[in-house]
């Protein structure tokens, strides 16, 4: 209360209780002067940063995925929601994505949570994800040299990954170029990729909203070998090494 610095070894007690006492330690350090009122304007929303404070919505973000059970979350405000209504002033949307359906007393310990980690005037709504579900069908051309059930495990493979659920679930996007170029790019052997073709039959780009999740549908492939894929004999030329080559 005095303001002055505290050396070590100083005997400290407790005013309520003059019963508990103690020896300091460490040199206490004394507090610092105020600032003039532009440093807080220009610097409140990130002085608390560093103490997993929501004061921003980055911080608020993620401080919501720290929250036990929760795999993504995606935060709105009045900008979003809608500015003209002053009624969702100082509210928050949250939409979740949990592990497990949660009841309506798990949401209010989530909302104390929030007040908690940010600001207690502040109002929560929790809103429940939908998951969207998408069929895909794929027709894959391979390499004379793959193997049709191995490559079939692999495209399995990736189209279970697109659908593991994560921090980026909410309002993902469904590219079929994306899908496409990680055919290629990841079914391979020591002799480069096994996919020479892919078509993306269904389904086409989705862009889904905030609230929305994907979960897998039917999954369909069709694999065929490529045709232009198959060997050839050079004759009447001299191949260096006396190497066959391929088309391909």
């Amino acid at each position: 209360t005095s303001l002055n610095q505290i050396p070590a070894g100083t005997e400290v007690y407790c005013l309520s209780d003059n019963q508990i006492g103690g020896i300091t330690t460490g040199t206490i350090s004394p507090p610092l002067n105020e600032r003039s009122p532009a440093f807080y304007a220009s610097n409140a929303p990130f002085i608390r940063s560093g103490n997993r404070f929501g004061n921003t919505r980055d911080n608020m973000r993620a401080i919501a995925l720290e929250y036990p059970g929760v795999i993504d979350a995606k935060l709105r405000g009045p900008a979003e929601i809608n500015p003209a209504d002053l009624r969702w002033m100082n509210t928050i949307e949250a939409c979740l994505l949990t592990q497990t359906v949660w009841s309506a007393s798990e949401k209010n310990q989530f909302i104390r949570y929030m007040h908690k980690k940010s600001c207690s005037t502040r109002h929560f709504v929790i809103t429940d994800s939908r998951p969207v579900k998408l069929d895909v069908s794929l027709r894959l051309l391979i390499a004379a040299r793959a193997q049709r059930d191995s490559v079939s495990n692999q495209a399995n493979a990736i189209i279970n990954g697109m659908f593991t659920l994560n921090e980026e679930s909410l309002g993902a996007r469904f590219s079929e170029g994306d899908l496409s170029a990680s055919m290629a790019r990841l079914i391979t052997d020591p002799y480069g990729r096994l996919v020479t073709y892919t078509r993306v039959e269904s389904p086409k780009d989705v862009q889904l909203d905030f609230n929305q999740y994907f979960t897998k549908g039917a999954v369909s492939l069709n694999i065929d070998y490529d045709p232009t894929d198959n060997f050839r004999i050079v004759r009447g030329t001299s191949v260096p090494g006396n190497r066959i080559g391929t088309i391909g």
